[in-house]
């Protein structure tokens, strides 16, 4: 039998294959160029809104938001971010963190996404309006971009609540009267509520009261339970925190009311607060050593005659009382307190008093300053102070 030789013929038909198919193979993926050659252009391609306070996917005014960050690159090579920075271009929006993914890439001619954006868009944002973040992006390679992000504000969801009366008033809680609202008083928002259409309303609302006075801030939330029947207003009251004291005397401060309800639909109201002079105060009128002598080596002990020449009732306890000295000449310095309420224009010589020891190296002929604070027991906490000088004979 007759051997044939095929090696030969095969091997120059496999090389003419191998040169057929090199000829016609193409890059058509940009992101496989790790070399020097190419260009990394990157640009923020929008955002995503993956929770807000209403679960409705936008962004609202006085609402905490967050946003999954969108990043195209527009130029000719695979970039890898090392560094993303997110800062506030708008008085509108507070930037509270950035939560960056595992691997930040930016990958040719593709939208992917980078991380999330935690921010929390003020009260007086308008629906349609733009604002806008500073983004900073830093690439492997030491490369940065500057960029914007831009948001857009949008229109409050429609609630099942309804407020038809809103008033803000103060609580003095040394005898429980509701009036005017003015410092040092409990702030407290009463509104009349009503359902929208034949439907009852019982779950949780959302109250949150916003300053439109950028110059004084202020902002309390807090969630109520409501149960509202179709068609019967119902009376509610929301005890607030402290207005800020350091907000100028009979200053119109307007507020926001917006009261959320369980679907995420908000209702909104505006009011005016006058914020009126803490009308409190109390004048120490005189101190009676009772025990002991203002003399070197001597405990004394010293009551107070104090006198209730405010506006308002006010109300004391133990712990809202301090007194402190300088002088290095008193040891075992302390102050008692009874509790108890002043009423207006009411003298009370039992209120509270002081003792100490006085050194028995104390020179003679100093006065030792001391002084004393004593505290209103309220919401509001308001402050008086007295100093009293011990003439060491």
């Amino acid at each position: 039998m007759a051997i044939i030789n095929y090696s030969k013929n095969f091997i120059i038909c496999a090389l003419v294959l191998t040169i057929a198919s090199c000829s016609k193979y193409e890059r058509t993926n940009p992101n496989d160029i790790l070399g020097p050659d190419g260009t990394p252009v990157l640009a923020i391609d929008g955002y995503e809104v993956i929770s807000d306070n209403n679960s409705d996917a936008k962004i609202q005014k006085n609402e905490t938001a967050t946003l999954k960050v969108l990043v195209k690159n527009t130029g000719t090579k695979l970039s890898q971010i090392t560094s993303a920075i997110f800062t506030s271009n708008s008085s509108k929006i507070v930037i509270e963190n950035f939560s960056p993914d595992n691997i930040m890439m930016g990958y040719v001619g593709k939208k992917n996404p980078i991380g999330n954006l935690r921010i929390k868009v003020a009260s007086n944002a308008t629906a349609g309006e733009t604002l806008t973040c500073n983004a900073k992006l830093t690439d492997k390679a030491g490369k940065e971009f500057n960029i914007t992000l831009t948001l857009t504000v949008s229109d409050l969801k429609p609630s099942v609540i309804s407020i038809s009366n809103s008033k803000f008033v103060g609580l003095n809680e040394a005898d429980a009267f509701i009036g005017t609202y003015s410092k040092g008083l409990t702030p407290i928002v009463e509104m009349v509520m009503t359902t929208i259409g034949n439907t009852d309303y019982s779950d949780d609302l959302k109250v949150t009261i916003t300053s439109l006075n950028a110059t004084y801030p202020y902002q309390f939330s807090k969630t109520i339970s409501a149960d509202i029947q179709a068609g019967t207003p119902k009376n509610f009251e929301v005890w607030l925190d402290c207005l800020p004291q350091s907000i100028p005397n009979n200053t119109n401060l307007p507020l926001n009311i917006a009261v959320t309800d369980n679907q995420g639909g908000t209702i909104e109201k505006q009011i005016n607060v006058i914020v009126r002079p803490n009308s409190a105060k109390l004048d120490f009128n005189s101190y009676y050593i009772w025990r002991g002598t203002v003399t070197p080596g001597s405990i004394v002990s010293i009551d107070c005659e104090v006198k209730n020449s405010g506006g308002r009732a006010l109300v004391f306890l133990q712990s809202g009382a301090k007194i402190s000295t300088t002088s290095p000449y008193l040891n075992n310095l302390s102050i008692s307190i009874n509790n108890g309420t002043i009423d207006q224009n009411e003298t009370s010589s039992t209120l509270f008093g002081f003792s100490a020891e006085i050194d028995y190296d104390c020179p003679l002929g100093i006065k030792i300053p001391i002084t004393i604070e004593l505290t209103t027991n309220e919401t509001c906490p308001t402050k008086f102070t007295s100093i009293v000088e011990l003439d060491i004979q």
